[in-house]
């Protein structure tokens, strides 16, 4: 998605909050993310992140796929997981959930057909670890309860920059997207 295309979702969001209740204000986020978040991003030290819609409805109307590999040959899966958002009282939150057998689906990326076969005894939440979604003008942000989840972790979008932040790794890692979602 290039700038301009964001640009006009967030321009979007923003009319359509004029007037809108606080839920109507996150479903009107929500759809802004929407088209924000899905892509192939790239970070500096060669590793990749994808995210693409997932058609997983027993997890909700909004899900990701996301998978994160490692540089160099093989490019090893480092991740993969779902996000489910939803609007929840005057927030959107973001639930994180788990392959119980990740090697099972390693190639839900290339293969979207097999989230017909996927059912909920393959997934489990990270427990305690949900994250809730805050947009300021032109940045939208999501963080977790470090207290609940065991760690703090956070991810910023702005535009075609995605930043994962770990507060176990001292350094955060900016993803470029580099193609459409």
């Amino acid at each position: 998605m290039s700038a301009r295309i964001a640009g006009v979702a967030i321009a979007a969001g923003l009319l359509l909050s004029a007037c809108a209740t606080p839920g109507e204000q996150r479903e009107a986020d929500m759809a802004v993310l929407e088209t924000l978040l899905p892509g192939h991003y790239d970070a500096a030290n060669g590793m990749s992140l994808s995210i693409q819609r997932a058609n997983a409805p027993f997890l909700g109307f909004h899900v990701f796929y996301i998978r994160e590999r490692a540089a160099g040959a093989g490019e090893r899966i480092l991740r993969q997981e779902l996000w489910s958002l939803s609007v929840v009282g005057k927030d959107i939150v973001q639930t994180i959930w788990v392959f119980k057998e990740p090697q099972r689906w390693n190639e839900l990326a290339s293969t979207p057909e097999l989230f017909r076969i996927m059912l909920p005894a393959d997934v489990k939440p990270r427990s305690g670890c949900e994250f809730t979604w805050k947009k300021d003008a032109l940045h939208f942000s999501a963080s977790n309860d470090a207290r609940k989840c065991g760690s703090e972790e956070r991810v910023d979008v702005n535009g075609d920059i995605l930043t994962l932040v770990n507060a176990e790794v001292p350094v955060a890692v900016p993803f470029q997207r580099h193609g459409g979602g």
